[in-house]
């Protein structure tokens, strides 16, 4: 963070806020595989990152896109 560098997976160029593809894949996390360990990994990390990113000057988009969600999913379903 304190090199300036982008963050994977957080911001998207046209959206101001979190993906709604985002969104939809957490509520079926949280219904279908709120114990899965890499669910609670992302769901941490969607938790405190808006809060991070602003401090390290990235205030433009500190929101997930949908790819920081999809892998996790695709993961617990056995796609490796």
């Amino acid at each position: 963070l304190n090199a300036g560098k982008v963050i994977p997976v957080y911001g998207l160029a046209v959206l101001r806020k979190t993906d709604p593809r985002y969104i939809c894949q957490r509520e079926f996390a949280l219904k279908h595989m709120p114990d899965d360990e890499l669910f609670k990994i992302v769901d941490t990390i969607y938790s405190v990152m808006p809060g991070i990113l602003p401090e390290h000057g990235k205030t433009s988009n500190q929101y997930p896109n949908v790819d920081s969600h999809s892998r996790v999913l695709l993961w617990h379903y056995g796609f490796k």
